[in-house]
């Protein structure tokens, strides 16, 4: 993609922004699906659950991923990106919640 130096400029100032005072408020919640960067939960290493859990996060990576902070890379609308997270907000439930949380959820 070839930007105008005005357009990077922009970019940049939006990426400033973005890791001033949002990226903070991802890190608690939508970075360990959606980034390269995420913290596993202890109980993860259970075959079946690591399958659900990788399974999860690719899908939520295809979504959206933040991984490189903004712009974001992705497929989806802002108008799927807010579909979608109902379904993160249980993920996050599920990581704090624990394994019981989790096979709740994903059933």
């Amino acid at each position: 993609m070839c930007l105008g130096l005005k357009q990077q400029e922009a970019f940049l100032e939006i990426n400033r922004e973005y890791l001033r005072t949002i990226k903070p408020v991802f890190s608690k919640q939508c970075l360990d699906c959606h980034s390269d960067h995420g913290h596993l939960p202890g109980y993860y290493r259970i075959p079946g659950v690591k399958w659900l859990i990788d399974r999860d996060i690719g899908e939520a990576r295809k979504t959206i991923d933040m991984s490189n902070d903004f712009p974001f890379i992705g497929k989806a609308t802002p108008g799927e990106l807010l579909g979608q997270s109902a379904m993160c907000s249980r993920m996050a439930q599920c990581r704090r919640g624990g394994i019981e949380s989790c096979i709740e959820i994903l059933h």
